[in-house]
């Protein structure tokens, strides 16, 4: 067949936002060459619905995603106002402190297990700490990035490329203004944007989309459809994707934000996201380049919106009385099959966890990453759709048993809804059996049997040793290890840590000076 007559495939993207967006820009590039097919992509997207906007932290992955995208990093950084991300710093899980006193504290970086001799640091802290050689928290034996993010500093250093650094690092962004800039970058790679409402959605005798009714009268045809149209998922309701409700595992379902500007000289934003909890949730602290991201996220049962609001502006009294909150109900849980005969789910659509690990844009980007591997427009597979779904949904369940975990291992019983969470939380069968395993063993990827998922034994172990939960005797696998062994390992990580503090760029400073030429 010659090239003038190969079928155009459409890809039709139902609604804008980040999850819109990041679809047009990601399917644009993948689908460029694949399979020497021709591809058109759409988006329709309603002047009327403005985005949602969640979303201002990722994880470490990101970075891949805008790689893969084309996206230059500086132009990226400007264009969203966006920070460095090392990790998570986490205050009040354990337990509720007095006002006096220093809150229990630990970070969760991005690092992954740190070998200084042939056992990672995580086995010479469990070590020195179950024979009562230290005290100190395990995220300041784990590695580097701790340090790093408490002194301020750059995940980069003035040598390495864009994308490039000694640890992995995520970003604070701009929701908004991550979606216009991915809106810009796919328009120029030709993916048409349609303005409209869409009216209506009509199906074929097997039950996939044909078209979209739009309400200038037009139509719009297409192969495949993603869904990106938010809690409402206009599609998903079309085609009768089930959603699978996790609120009796996630209580917190409702959310209360603030803006504060931060334009002053003296304002160095933190390469870190704050989780604090509270009395009914949990508060974050997200640091952009001219602002900071506040946040209430709490439970309707036990707190509303008025008290939410109210708690959060008592939480952080420097805010402006007259900035304006944005109130959001959020349906926690996924849809049962996020690929859905000639429908994908993307984002919202296909399902929600509360952002305390930054997983949101997470499920976009594994989702697009397993469409383009899974997707035959010419076979329409049921094989390949199954397999996406499976993989799709274990990542999902995986991440949402990681957000369970950090508590279920919380010790606090101040209020109604930290006591409800030790006595109502659903039961976790698979959660339930690491947590068995890992009272003889330390976490080890061995632990994890899918590819796609988010967190690993670098991650389970930051909030399980954060939280103080520990073995009930020292493993025999790292018995054999002697304790000055473990204390000597610890003295070279705190000088390795020295050095790479002294030797990297404050977190500002490269900021200003790496997204110049881009301003």
């Amino acid at each position: 067949m010659k090239q003038s007559e190969k079928k155009v495939i459409n890809i039709v993207i139902a609604g804008g936002g980040s999850a819109g967006w990041m679809a047009a820009a990601f399917l644009s590039e993948a689908f460029k060459t694949k399979d020497n097919k021709q591809y058109k992509i759409s988006l329709v997207e309603s002047d009327n619905i403005a985005p949602i906007g969640v979303g201002e932290a990722t994880i470490h992955t990101m970075r891949g995603f805008l790689g893969a995208c084309g996206i230059d990093e500086g132009e990226f950084l400007v264009a969203t106002d966006a920070t460095f991300k090392h990790g998570i710093l986490f205050k009040d899980w354990l337990q509720k402190t007095a006002p006096d006193v220093p809150p229990h504290q630990y970070f969760h970086p991005f690092e992954s297990f740190v070998h200084l001799s042939p056992e990672p640091q995580t086995s010479h802290w469990l070590n020195a700490r179950l024979r009562g050689a230290t005290t100190e928290r395990y995220d300041r034996w784990a590695g580097i990035q701790g340090a790093l993010a408490a002194s301020g500093c750059a995940p980069k250093t003035w040598q390495n490329s864009q994308y490039e650094a000694p640890v992995n690092y995520g970003y604070h962004l701009d929701a908004n203004k991550f979606a216009e800039f991915l809106k810009k970058t796919s328009i120029q790679k030709r993916v048409s944007h349609v303005r409209a409402n869409i009216t209506a959605v009509t199906l074929d005798e097997l039950g996939n989309i044909r078209s979209l009714g739009l309400a200038n009268g037009e139509s719009i045809q297409g192969d495949l459809f993603i869904d990106c149209t938010g809690f409402s998922g206009l599609l998903n309701r079309a085609v009768g994707a089930q959603f699978i409700d996790y609120s009796n595992y996630l209580f917190c379902d409702q959310a209360v934000t603030l803006r504060y500007p931060r334009t002053g000289k003296d304002y160095q934003p933190r390469p870190y996201t704050t989780a604090t909890a509270r009395e009914s949730g949990w508060t974050f602290e997200i640091d952009l380049q001219e602002r900071t991201g506040l946040g209430h996220i709490y439970s309707s049962k036990h707190c509303s919106p008025e008290a939410a609001e109210t708690a959060l502006r008592n939480f952080f009294p420097d805010i402006d009385p007259a900035a304006e909150a944005t109130h959001l109900k959020m349906k926690v849980g996924r849809l049962e099959k996020s690929w859905n005969k000639n429908c994908v789910a993307l984002g919202l659509s296909s399902g929600f966890l509360e952002p305390l690990e930054s997983t949101g844009l997470y499920f976009i980007e594994i989702a697009l990453r397993l469409l383009v591997d899974y997707w035959d427009p010419l076979s329409q597979s049921a094989a390949c759709r199954e397999q996406f779904n499976s993989s799709f949904n274990a990542t999902f369940d995986e991440s949402m048993e990681f957000i369970v975990l950090h508590y279920v291992l919380s010790e606090r019983e101040d209020t109604a809804f930290w006591r409800d969470i030790q006595t109502e939380t659903g039961d976790l069968p698979a959660l339930k059996s690491k947590l068995a395993m890992w009272e003889h063993k330390p976490p080890t990827d061995a632990d994890f049997k899918n590819e796609t998922i988010a967190f690993r034994a670098p991650n389970y172990s930051a909030v399980l040793y954060g939280m103080n939960w520990l073995p009930h005797e020292i493993p025999i696998g790292i018995s054999h290890i002697p304790p000055e062994k473990s204390l000597e390992n610890y003295t070279t990580m705190k000088k390795l840590q020295k050095m790479a503090v002294e030797g990297s760029p404050k977190h500002t400073e490269y900021l200003q000076k790496f997204t110049a030429s881009f301003r």
